[in-house]
């Protein structure tokens, strides 16, 4: 169950524009972000138990617990959304 949803969610994860993860397996996925700790911290307020961790062994990314399908798939939008976010930030500022 695990091993199969994880590929659906990564797959998911690693088809937002601007998502980079970083090779993981089990029972989680990891996602490079600026700020790790502001993100984990977006994510729960968005998101109530959504469980990300910021790894001490990793800088610059988050880990995002695999758990079923509707769960992540919440998950997944929000991540969407934040990178979006992003992008539009990027070409207010960068026009060219």
């Amino acid at each position: 169950m695990h091993t199969e949803e994880h590929e659906r969610f990564s797959a998911r994860l690693a088809s937002i524009p601007g998502v980079e993860l970083i090779p993981s397996f089990g029972a989680w996925i990891v996602l490079k972000v600026e700020d790790p700790t502001a993100f984990a911290r977006w994510m729960e307020e968005r998101i109530p138990g959504a469980g990300l961790t910021v790894p001490s062994h990793l800088q610059g990314a988050v880990r995002i617990p695999v758990r079923d399908a509707k769960k992540n798939d919440f998950v997944q939008q929000a991540v969407r959304e934040h990178f979006a976010a992003l992008a539009a930030v990027d070409r207010h500022l960068d026009p060219a």
